[in-house]
């Protein structure tokens, strides 16, 4: 790709709307990226995210001065404070501690929600600190014991490891589930086959003794009338 068009592909790179709605550290990683692949200038990083904001985060604008707005720092600054203050940090790590497993949620989801809840609650941790923090509170918030016991066994390097780990135990563990399923329903139709020829034994059986009995009615009558 030649300068020209590469200058063309940035042109058309722009960040998402912000209205407030979804987390602030969020959308800054997401802008960030945005301006550090288009080269934006500080200045220009205040006024594309400026012109980005709507709804609840667009009134920000209105509590700054024009001259604070054309600072990309101040107006972060400004929206951090309104959408993501550090006092809220102590809900985020309550939230990450009780957080556990949930019926219907599959395990890379509940993965997803661990770390963002953890970069939430520790946003000024070094990343490797952060990242030991979100691989443990995954492993004790899996609902199934086995599994939290040996990942635990595997030591994990990272989030990501005892995801993908846990994945495989799931799949191991519904693969042996079907297949002791199957061995009862197997076990269940040998034993049914199994009593089939002991109740056709019982059915002769009777059949001989009711024989039996017919045939001694028959002798006891036939010496009566002789008698």
């Amino acid at each position: 790709m030649n300068p020209n068009e590469l200058s063309k592909q940035k042109q058309k790179i722009k960040p998402a709307i912000y209205d407030g709605t979804t987390p602030w550290l969020d959308y800054k990683s997401h802008f960030e990226a945005c301006a550090q692949l288009c080269e934006w200038s500080e200045v220009e990083k205040g006024l594309f995210l400026s012109v980005s904001l709507r709804g609840l985060a667009q009134g920000i604008l209105g509590n700054l001065s024009p001259e604070k707005q054309l600072y990309y720092n101040k107006l972060t600054s400004a929206l951090r404070d309104r959408f993501s203050p550090p006092d809220q940090m102590e809900l985020y790590k309550i939230q990450l501690k009780e957080r556990r497993q949930k019926a219907t949620e599959s395990l890379p989801e509940l993965g997803q929600h661990i770390r963002r809840l953890t970069n939430l609650a520790y946003p000024t941790v070094p990343q490797d600190v952060r990242e030991a923090l979100a691989k443990d509170q995954f492993i004790d918030a899996l609902c199934n014991s086995d599994m939290r016991i040996r990942i635990k066994q595997s030591r994990p390097r990272n989030l990501n490891a005892a995801v993908r780990h846990a994945v495989e135990l799931e799949a191991y563990f519904k693969a042996e589930g079907k297949l002791l399923e199957s061995k009862g329903q197997v076990l269940d139709l040998h034993c049914a086959e199994d009593n089939q020829p002991q109740a056709s034994a019982i059915s002769e059986s009777s059949k001989d003794n009711t024989q039996i009995q017919s045939a001694l009615v028959d002798t006891n009558v036939g010496q009566n009338k002789v008698s």
